[in-house]
Order: structure tokens, then sequence, then C-alpha cells
């Protein structure tokens, strides 16, 4: 044999045993270069999670925010958006008007003795008393008194109190008068 021959036999055979040795461990590199293959995209992906995440923290998305909660009480009337408002304002001055002078049977006796009116109870604790000429101003008062006070928030257990007591409550005896007024 010539030493080409060897060498062509050498060469053969190493081709020969690597052909071997790839087609018995075929399926062990297959399974490399799927571990590695996962392993990229698990990088990649881990990679793309974590910019989302550090871009929605600094949006400001987790920020505690404040949050006002209104609850409205059991004593105030619920106004239905079909009702006039000023339908609430003429009952609230008429269940006044009841309240103090039993429907206008009660005069204050300083207004009476003058010959005016003031059966609506408005004013009455100064030094000066308030007296009108007729029941027509007294209501029209006494409305303008109730629009001012529901304008500045007001429920109408509070307006109610303030007008007897001249506290601004949620409960008190006129209140309760006015409910008992109300059946």
């Amino acid at each position: 044999m010539t030493f080409k021959q060897k060498l062509k036999q050498k060469r053969q055979s190493k081709w020969f045993k690597l052909k071997v040795f790839l087609t018995k461990n075929r399926y062990t590199s297959q399974k490399w270069k799927n571990i590695i293959l996962i392993s990229t995209f698990s990088i990649i992906n881990v990679y793309i999670l974590t910019n989302i995440a550090f871009q929605v923290i600094e949006t400001g998305i987790f920020e505690p925010k404040i949050v006002t909660i209104v609850v409205a009480k059991e004593s105030d009337k619920v106004v239905d958006a079909t009702i006039d408002p000023m339908q609430e304002v003429n009952e609230l001055a008429e269940s006044i008007y009841k309240l103090e002078s039993s429907g206008g049977k009660h005069n204050f006796s300083k207004c009476a003795s003058i010959d005016k009116v003031n059966s609506v109870g408005f004013g009455i604790y100064n030094e000066k008393h308030i007296c009108f000429t007729s029941h027509e101003e007294e209501m029209t008062v006494v409305k303008g008194w109730i629009i001012d006070k529901k304008s500045r928030g007001l429920s109408n257990s509070q307006l109610l109190c303030l007008y007897n007591t001249g506290k601004s409550t949620d409960d008190c005896a006129y209140l309760k008068n006015y409910k008992l007024l109300q059946k």
C-alpha cells in the first residue's frame, strides 16, 4: 500500500467514525440545541418583562391616590331629579311656619301689638325684633334664608336645627318635630 492510500484510508476512517458518532448521538445533540434555544428565549423574555415592569412603575400606576367617599346621612332627604328645588324650599318654609306658629294660630306678641306679623319665628331672639307687614313677606324672607343655607351645603337636618337652635347639628328636638309633621 502506498502512502497516499494509507492516508486516504485514515481520512475515510475518521469521517466514518464521525458519521457514526453523529448518528449515534443525534438525539443528544438535538436536546442540547433545544436547551440552548429555550434558554436564549427565556433570557430575552426576562429582559423584556423587567423593562415593562420598570416602565409601569415609572408611570406611577401603583402610586397611592386620595379617594373621597361621601356617605349620606339617613336623616337627609333624597332629592329626586324630577322635583323642582324650589318645591323643597317651599315645603321647608311651610313646615317652619307650621312648627313655629301652629300653622298661623300664634303670632309673636311684640309684632302683633304693632299690627305686624312674625309667625315664622324669624329674628325674634335678638333685642331688635323683626316684624313683617304680611305673611307673604315673612315667607319670602324665610325662603331666602333657606336658599342661602342650602347653597352653603347644609343638609335639611342641619338647616332646621340651625333655624331653631342657632347650631347646625344633625339632631335636635325641632328636627324630631319636623319629622312627626311629615308623617
